[in-house]
């Protein structure tokens, strides 16, 4: 992975809309067309697929505790919240000042 790749992990978790995961995953999608590097995951609480609001299965690269830690963390909606906690706590919003690895 090359210093300039941005790592985004995406928390889905059962009742979760597509259109919150999609929407950003194709932003992101986007931006890499037009020379960005971001890399793009998927990760659950408890890194087992999930099924969307509408019953959609959705795969995942793993749970959020176990996959390195991302420079954006996003948390789409859903009718319904995740009812298992993240076992390790997203990082805080890095400073400005603080050499990036």
């Amino acid at each position: 992975m090359s210093s300039g790749t941005h790592r985004v992990a995406v928390l889905v978790h059962d009742g979760v809309k597509l259109l919150d995961v999609a929407g950003p995953a194709e932003v992101f999608g986007e931006a890499n067309l037009l020379g960005a590097d971001y890399r793009i995951t998927l990760v659950s609480t408890t890194g087992a697929d999930v099924a969307s609001s509408i019953g959609v299965r959705i795969a995942v690269d793993g749970s959020a505790a176990t996959q390195p830690d991302p420079d954006t963390f996003l948390i789409p909606g859903g009718d319904v919240h995740p009812r298992t906690p993240v076992t390790r706590p997203p990082a805080t919003t890095p400073s400005p000042n603080r050499p990036r690895a």
